[in-house]
């Protein structure tokens, strides 16, 4: 390689990597939340989500499966699995190079294994408290492909993460309809991490030193279903978090989906 291409390619990545924007660690999954009031109530629900996304072309969205049992009249187990697919263009305009950006897919993939308490607080046993807790893990990806004029950019990221929540919250049941409130508060370890970016650029894309997050995550629940139709519902969602340290996470989410008793009861 000639000495003037070769400070050719570091001059544009010390360029490219002092003017890059976010990257993503984290992107929340659907709350498992089953509205049981009594032993025997099973839920299963498949989510569909979507959240925000930067750029032409770009999107965020991807699926939530779950199950919860009552195994009595106060605890149930549950578990999920969530996948999400992402992907950002970041254009950044330069003086004299107007076509600089990069296109950046993300892979997300993970499940949670928890329990939840649960007790009325009316005598008629239309609203509950219900204190949930469990831990969660994950598989993070994303790759980068940029451009600088005619010089291709490409550059790779991937960990793991394990996670412990705790999720208390209301809610409320009445014919045909549901609804609940509440926050998780979470805490989550970053693991095993592979990349191909240079401490310089791991800086400049706020991903330099991860290591661990705090979160703090209020969310609304509403389902909706026919009272001659007990067993099955239909849900929406939504959460926003917040986070503790300079990492990037995707602020929200808006959820839809169907649940159902796999029994023919009524799904809680």
């Amino acid at each position: 390689m000639r000495p003037c291409t070769g400070l050719l390619i570091l001059f544009s990545w010390v360029l490219y990597a002092s003017c890059t924007e976010p990257r993503y660690v984290y992107n929340q999954p659907v709350r498992n939340l089953h509205y049981f009031d009594k032993a025997g109530q099973s839920k299963l629900a498949a989510q569909w989500a979507t959240g925000p996304s930067s750029g032409q072309g770009a999107y965020n969205r991807g699926f939530d499966l779950q199950a919860a049992y009552a195994v009595s009249d106060h605890w149930a187990v549950m578990a999920s699995y969530y996948n999400r697919k992402e992907h950002d263009r970041r254009n950044t305009i330069y003086i004299n190079s107007p076509n600089t950006y990069s296109e950046i897919d993300y892979k997300r993939n993970g499940g949670e294994f928890g329990a939840s308490f649960f007790t009325p607080l009316s005598r008629n046993r239309e609203s509950f408290f219900h204190l949930d807790g469990g831990i969660g893990f994950a598989n993070n990806s994303f790759t980068e492909k940029g451009s600088f004029d005619s010089l291709g950019l490409v550059r790779n990221h991937s960990d793991k993460m394990f996670r412990f929540f705790f999720q208390p919250g209301f809610y409320m049941i009445f014919d045909g309809f549901q609804f609940g409130l509440g926050t998780r508060l979470q805490w989550q370890y970053f693991s095993d991490i592979q990349t191909t970016y240079s401490p310089a650029e791991l800086q400049a894309n706020s991903l330099f030193g991860l290591n661990q997050l705090y979160n703090f995550e209020p969310y609304f629940s509403m389902r909706f279903g026919l009272p001659s139709v007990p067993w099955l519902k239909l849900e929406m969602q939504s959460s926003f978090t917040t986070v503790d340290k300079g990492y990037y996470v995707r602020e929200w989410y808006f959820s839809f989906g169907v649940a159902v008793d796999p029994l023919f009861k009524r799904v809680r």
